[in-house]
């Protein structure tokens, strides 16, 4: 597959789908997800089980069972992480025992298959990452388990689900081509870079505000792949990654550790970003704008990065001390944004990531009349 189709889905999209398909019984189709490089496809797994098994006790294995190290554990749901890539068709199928003048097949450590009760949790997802980077023998190795369930005679427990995960082709040269009929085993799904999406995962995440008010700024680069290979570029999970560094180098290195998780070109920008923040125009206190006992500072269309950099600083505040949010809605609202409104209604949006939809609802309603005659309808 070399384009990518119109049918794109978020993050938060995909994980709704797969919440409803994956404790459904009578759903066995196998789940194939393709996305860009750094998108999240392998966490989306973990984020799933930790919602469907919020707040349920973990399962443990019977007293003395040994479990297999491939196996993690979220609530009463078990993830089995399989690189494709990494394995041989014998990992599947195990290796020939011969006793008794009869050859079987022994059963593979890290499949929760059937006789293997006492090992695994009743539930799990099989995760076969990275599949089309498998050379075309370990593909057809994985024939049988995507569409029967079962491996030679190893069959799979009945609440495990299987999920795959690929990179586009076009972005990586080391891949083998789906073949049709594996291709058609599977459902697929196509995973949207979306700013948005990861603004609502940052937000939730202790993402650096700075590092959304960036992105908020210059969206394309979110995701920018660059052709040379001695480099990293801009993914959303190299930019969670540069979130770390600011925190970790606050003195010295700071551009050369960005550059080694976002690349030398993009660093650089970020770096002059972050230089606005120490601009005379923020040298403000954020509580005293919001509590109306300073001014605030001159937000105009010639100088966006300076509204950029003050609305994530809201936010950022907002996200340490919630009970500003009410004073930052009737600030969003207010004329201060009149020439800045797209920036004004990006700053009052984000909010509601980071406090979640029904807080800002309920902290926009004494303005809502007033907001959408402003921006439009927010929620």
């Amino acid at each position: 597959m070399t384009q990518v189709p119109n049918e794109e889905l978020t993050t938060f999209e995909v994980m709704s789908i797969f919440e409803k398909l994956l404790p459904d019984p009578n759903h066995k189709t196998a789940l194939m997800l393709w996305g860009l490089t750094g998108t999240g496809k392998s966490q989306i797994q973990r984020q799933i089980l930790q919602k469907l098994t919020n707040g349920k006790p973990a399962w443990k294995p019977a007293k003395g069972v040994a479990t297999t190290g491939a196996l993690e554990v979220i609530g009463d749901w078990g993830l089995i992480d399989l690189r494709m890539s990494l394995l041989e068709p014998t990992d599947l199928l195990g290796l020939p025992d011969l006793k008794g003048g009869m050859m079987r097949w022994v059963a593979p450590d890290v499949l929760p298959i059937v006789g293997q009760e006492d090992r695994f949790p009743e539930k799990g997802i099989v995760f076969l990452d990275e599949f089309t980077q498998a050379q075309p023998a370990m593909q057809s190795a994985g024939f049988s388990l995507v569409l029967d369930r079962r491996c030679g005679p190893h069959v799979l427990l009945p609440g495990w689900k299987i999920v795959s995960a690929s990179n586009y082709e076009r972005e990586n040269a080391n891949t083998y081509q789906f073949s049709a009929p594996l291709r058609n085993r599977f459902k697929h799904y196509h995973l949207r870079c979306s700013l948005d999406a990861f603004k609502e995962w940052a937000y939730q995440n202790n993402i650096d505000a700075r590092v959304l008010a960036f992105l908020s700024f210059q969206p394309d680069y979110l995701h920018k792949p660059t052709e040379v290979p001695e480099e990293s570029f801009p993914t959303p999970r190299s930019w969670a990654s540069a979130s770390f560094s600011l925190e970790t180098f606050t003195n010295g290195f700071l551009e050369k550790e960005l550059a080694a998780s976002i690349g030398p070109g993009t660093a650089s920008m970020f770096k002059g970003f972050l230089d606005v923040f120490q601009s005379p125009e923020l040298a403000v206190d954020i509580r005293k704008v919001l509590a109306k006992k300073v001014k605030t500072p001159e937000l105009t269309a010639s100088k966006p990065n300076i509204a950029w950099a003050f609305s994530s600083s809201i936010c950022g505040h907002v996200r340490q001390e919630r009970a500003l949010l009410p004073a930052a809605v009737e600030h969003f609202a207010s004329d201060a944004w009149k020439d800045v409104m797209e920036i004004g209604r990006t700053g009052l949006a984000d909010l509601k990531y980071v406090v979640g939809k029904e807080e800002f609802a309920k902290a926009l309603q004494p303005l809502v009349t007033e907001v959408t005659k402003r921006y439009g309808k927010l929620l």
